[in-house]
C-alpha cells in the first residue's frame, strides 16, 4: 500500500499562535525498497547502518537463538559469532565497521563485546561483577556500556584500547547507565542521585560527572551530539514532562511545547535539531522536530494516522519515523523541512514496515513484515541518471 502527501504545509508553533509554512520545493523523491536476502527463511531486523551502508542485523539462528550479522553490498551477510555461548545481540556499528553488543560466554555469563573486521569478537569484561553490556560506540573505537560491579551495583563504563574498561561513576546513589557517546568521549546518561531520584548526567572526556537537572527532580538524557549537546526531559514540580537541551556552555534550555501534555525526545543531529514526539491529547502522539532555537515544528497532517513518532535524523536534516494507522498497520515515513513528507514503500504484500536508522547519505535501514516473520531491508533514493552523467563528466 502506498501513501501520498498532497499537502506541502508545515506547522510551526510560535508566540501568538500556529503558523503555516508553505513549501516551494516538491515532495521528496520516492525511496526504493531493497530487501536484504541471505537469511534462508529466518526472521531478521536491521538495527543500524553506517556511512559505508554496512547494515547491522539481528536474526534468529536455526535453533531459535538471537545472533548478530553484518551485511554489506560487497560481502553479503556475515555472522559475527558469540563469546562462546549460544547467542549474541548487537547494538551499534561505527563508520570503521566495528560492532558492539552483548553475548553469552562459555561460562553462561552475559558480557559486552566489541567486534572488529580484523580480529573478530572481543570480550570487554566487567567492572568486577558477573555481567556487562555495551550500549554505544564512537568512531574512535571507544565503547560505552554498563557493568555490574562488586556488590552487584550497575555502573556505566567507558572502554578504550588504551585504557581498558573504566567506571564512569554516579551521582551519589550507586547506580548509573550510559545512554550516548560522542567522538570526543563525552557521555550522556542517567544515574540515581543522593536522594534516590533518577537524574540525567553528562560526563566529558576528562571524566567529570555533571548532573544536568536539579537534585530531587526526575530527569533523563536520551541523546547526545558531536558538540556535546544533550537532549532529554524532566518531570516538572507541578506535573507534566518538559523536553530540554543542555550544553556545558549554555546550561539547560527548555524547548517549546505549546501547552502539550507531554513530549519525548528520540534523537539529535550534529546541527542541534532534536526529533521525537509530542502529546497534545491523551494517548495521541504526533511526530515533531525542535529546531536549533528550540522552536517546535510539526510535519504535514498524515491522513488516517492514529499516532506518529520521529525516531532519527541525519546531519542533512532528513528525519525518519513511524506511524500507527487507524487500521492497525505500521508504516514508516521520511520528511524534512525543505522537501516535505513521503511514505517509505513496503513489501508487495502490504505488510508493516519499520525504519530504524538513517546514515549521512540518507540510506535508511529497517525491516518489513511483522513478528514472528520480518525481513531486514534498506531504502535508497533512485539514482538520478542525469546527475550521474554530470558527475562523471565533471570528474
Amino acid at each position: 500500500m502506498k501513501h501520498g502527501n498532497d499537502g506541502r504545509a508545515w506547522w510551526v508553533y510560535a508566540a501568538g499562535g500556529l503558523l503555516a509554512l508553505t513549501l516551494t520545493h516538491p515532495a521528496s523523491e520516492p525511496y526504493e525498497l531493497h530487501v536484504l536476502d541471505g537469511l534462508a527463511g529466518r526472521s531478521g531486523k536491521a538495527l543500524a547502518i553506517n556511512a559505508a551502508d554496512q547494515v547491522l542485523i539481528e536474526a534468529n539462528s536455526a535453533d531459535g537463538q538471537k545472533c548478530a550479522l553484518l551485511w554489506s553490498a560487497q560481502g553479503g551477510l556475515l555472522e559475527l559469532g558469540t563469546l562462546g555461548g549460544p547467542s549474541s545481540r548487537a547494538i551499534a556499528i561505527n563508520d570503521l565497521g566495528q560492532v558492539i553488543g552483548g553475548s553469552f560466554t562459555a561460562q553462561e555469563e552475559w558480557h559486552a563485546f566489541l567486534w572488529c573486521p580484523e580480529t573478530g569478537m572481543r570480550d570487554l569484561g566487567t567492572c568486577g561483577g558477573e555481567g556487562s553490556q555495551a550500549w554505544a560506540l564512537n568512531n574512535c573505537g571507544a565503547v560505552l556500556g554498563q557493568s555490574t560491579a562488586v556488590g552487584r551495583q550497575a555502573r556505566a563504563f567507558r572502554w578504550s584500547e588504551a585504557l581498558g574498561i573504566k567506571q564512569i561513576g554516579d551521582l551519589g546513589g550507586g547506580v548509573s547507565l550510559g545512554i550516548a557517546l560522542n567522538d570526543a568521549g563525552g557521555v550522556a546518561g542517567i544515574s540515581v542521585d543522593h536522594g534516590g531520584f533518577l537524574r540525567a548526567f553528562y560526563c566529558g572526556g576528562k571524566g567529570r560527572l555533571t548532573g544536568i537537572c536539579p537534585e530531587g527532580q526526575w530527569s533523563a538524557a536520551y541523546a547526545l551530539n558531536a558538540e556535546g549537546k544533550v537532549a532529554g526531559r524532566y518531570l516538572r514540580e507541578g506535573g507534566g514532562v518538559q523536553v530540554f537541551s543542555w550544553t556545558e556552555r549554555e546550561g539547560l534550555r527548555e524547548v517549546e511545547q505549546a501547552g502539550a501534555l507531554s513530549a519525548m525526545p528520540k534523537a539529535i543531529c550534529n546541527q542541534g535539531q532534536i526529533v521525537g514526539a509530542i502529546e497534545f491529547h491523551p494517548d495521541e502522539w504526533r511526530a515533531c522536530l525542535w529546531d536549533t532555537s528550540g522552536k517546535l515544528v510539526l510535519p504535514p497532517h498524515m491522513e488516517g494516522v492514529a499516532h506518529s513518532t520521529a525516531t532519527g535524523i541525519n546531519d542533512q536534516g532528513i528525519v525518519i519515523g513511524q506511524a500507527k494507522l487507524k487500521t492497525g498497520e505500521q508504516r514508516s515515513f521520511v520528511w524534512s523541512i525543505g522537501a516535505g513528507l513521503s511514505w517509505l514503500p513496503t513489501a508487495s504484500d502490504g505488510s508493516n514496515n519499520t525504519a530504524t536508522a538513517i546514515n549521512a547519505k540518507g540510506t535508511i535501514a529497517g525491516h518489513v513484515g511483522s513478528p514472528p516473520k520480518t525481513q531486514p531491508c534498506i531504502w535508497r533514493r533512485p539514482v538520478n541518471k542525469a546527475e550521474a552523467v554530470d558527475s562523471l563528466v565533471t570528474r
